[in-house]
């Protein structure tokens, strides 16, 4: 899902996601993950891309982890600003198709060499600074297709165990920044929403039976029941 903030919900969720949510509200120009093995995505020309969601040609494109040698269409999927946000929003009661396109290789691979997204999980510091903007929290959870995504436990238990989220999770920034209890604590006492999403019943069990997210439980000081 997505989905940073899905994902640090999940991983607070933006799997994640405008989004970090849906895309991980990562639409500020400013994160720096991790490349693919596959190196770096060149960017591509969307002019005159107007995806459709409804296509049946984009479901037997991502059906089953993506095409062999990828396409330069499902790159776009992950590279293309908004496209993912735009897909959640439209296929909120759509387990399958959304469990396809967020487990798709190439759409990962895409989303992974946007620009922004580098930036962010470029350092545990980096994503740190990123998460630890108030405004940019409340805007993510105040938008309209994120909160429908979040209020779905079928939604967020597919974006939390989808492959984005899995890549995410395993981001070095991500589990750094997890592992260290004084950003966690700062990251929550400076980010109220944040703590009031991941104490959400669903989003807690999911960070609870995940191995990846176990530092974060660790760091908030949960244990199992």
């Amino acid at each position: 899902m997505t989905p940073v903030y899905i994902v640090l919900g999940v991983m607070l969720y933006k799997w994640s996601l405008k989004n970090q949510s849906g895309e991980l509200a990562m639409s500020k120009d400013d994160f720096s993950a991790f490349n693919s093995q596959e190196g770096e995505v060149k960017k591509a020309s969307t002019a005159g891309y107007d995806p459709n969601l409804s296509d049946i040609g984009l479901t037997l494109h991502y059906k089953s982890g993506g095409s062999k040698s990828g396409t330069q269409e499902e790159l776009d999927w992950g590279y293309k600003e908004g496209y993912l946000l735009e897909f959640l929003g439209g296929n909120l009661n759509n387990a399958k198709a959304l469990d396809e396109l967020f487990s798709n290789k190439w759409m990962i691979q895409g989303f992974m060499g946007r620009r922004a997204v580098k930036k962010a999980l470029a350092s545990p510091e980096a994503l740190q600074e990123f998460l630890g903007d108030p405004g940019t929290v409340n805007d993510f959870l105040a938008d309209r297709t994120i909160t429908a995504a979040l209020n779905s436990p079928q939604v967020v238990n597919v974006l939390s165990q989808s492959d984005m989220a899995k890549t995410l999770l395993a981001a070095p920034a991500f589990q750094g920044l997890i592992s260290n209890p004084d950003a966690v604590q700062e990251l929550a006492g400076n980010n109220p929403k944040i703590m009031a999403l991941l104490r959400r019943p669903e989003i807690r069990a999911a960070i609870m039976a995940s191995p990846q997210t176990g530092p974060l439980a660790a760091a908030l000081g949960w244990k199992k029941q």
